[in-house]
């Protein structure tokens, strides 16, 4: 039997269990982030019952109380806050919240269709409350609703699975004629673009034109270069120790720049008709030409 509140990673060993799926801490932080999976905290601290913001944004306290207990966050988290550094910092700060469960000696606070409860001052006013994730844990009901959202989840995708086969076993007399397959590699190579094709006869510019003598120098160098006149751009969030292809929407990592530097040390291109020639037949310089 599940207990009422649970760890992060108890949580994640749970969700695991019941739905087949490897479940982490991560997904369940992200869960919470989002808004999918409430937080829930014990809390030490006073409690107010808020009016409806007025016109110029202010809440009034009807009244407030000291309370022991477990709440529940009603803010919904876009996404987990960062500080200025770019690193995500490990803690929430909810105001509106819902009572999850008192204390013992504590009663349930009972709340208005036209109130909030809030967590507050000594003074009543409406004071967020700092929530490490090291603090946070998540109620079994919540879990349970991601439980079944889930196995939902999953019936619709079996579902849908069997409706296109019974829509490829089913021929239609309007159906459009198959394509010759000569034809159809080609279409697949155009659909199947990647950073070489877009990316490497630059590349090997950027590299004829420099001395580099590792492909970190390179990656660099093209990291330097990004922008407008060329066509990456620098990575950012999670990806910003990567460069951005814009034309595909992928990103290029160093590791692939160095499985990739034996080829671009040799000026050879494997993606597309692209060479590097002599300028002159007796001249060592070299430019980006075509065949």
């Amino acid at each position: 039997m599940m207990r009422e509140f649970l760890t992060s990673q108890e949580a994640a060993d749970e969700l695991s269990s019941q739905t087949g799926k490897k479940w982490t801490v991560g997904h369940i932080h992200q869960k919470a982030a989002a808004g999918q999976l409430p937080v829930c905290f014990l809390y030490r601290g006073y409690l107010g019952l808020f009016s409806v913001p007025m016109a110029n944004g202010l809440l009034f306290s009807t009244k407030w109380m000291y309370w022991v207990g477990y709440l529940r966050s009603n803010d919904v988290q876009t996404s987990l806050p960062t500080g200025k550094s770019g690193k995500t910092l490990d803690l929430l700060c909810p105001r509106n919240v819902a009572v999850a469960m008192p204390a013992h000696g504590y009663e349930l606070v009972e709340v208005p269709n036209n109130q909030e409860l809030r967590t507050a001052g000594e003074n009543g006013e409406s004071r967020a409350r700092v929530v490490r994730m090291s603090e946070w844990v998540f109620h079994s009901d919540d879990l349970a609703k991601l439980i079944i959202g889930s196995e939902k989840e999953r019936r619709n995708s079996v579902e849908n699975f069997a409706k296109g086969d019974e829509k490829i076993n089913s021929p239609s007399p309007n159906t459009a004629p198959m394509v010759d397959a000569k034809v159809a590699p080609d279409a697949q190579k155009k659909k199947r673009r990647g950073w070489r094709n877009v990316a490497w006869p630059y590349m090997v510019q950027v590299f004829n034109a420099g001395r580099y003598t590792t492909a970190k120098q390179f990656f660099k160098a093209l990291e330097a270069k990004a922008g407008a006149e060329s066509p990456f751009d620098r990575g950012t969030g999670p990806n910003a120790d990567c460069l951005y292809v814009r034309e595909i929407s992928q990103s290029l990592s160093l590791k692939t720049v160095e499985n990739a530097w034996a080829e671009i040390r040799s000026n050879r291109n494997l993606a597309s008709p692209i060479s590097v020639v002599p300028a002159n037949p007796g001249g060592s310089s070299g430019s980006v030409g075509s065949k």
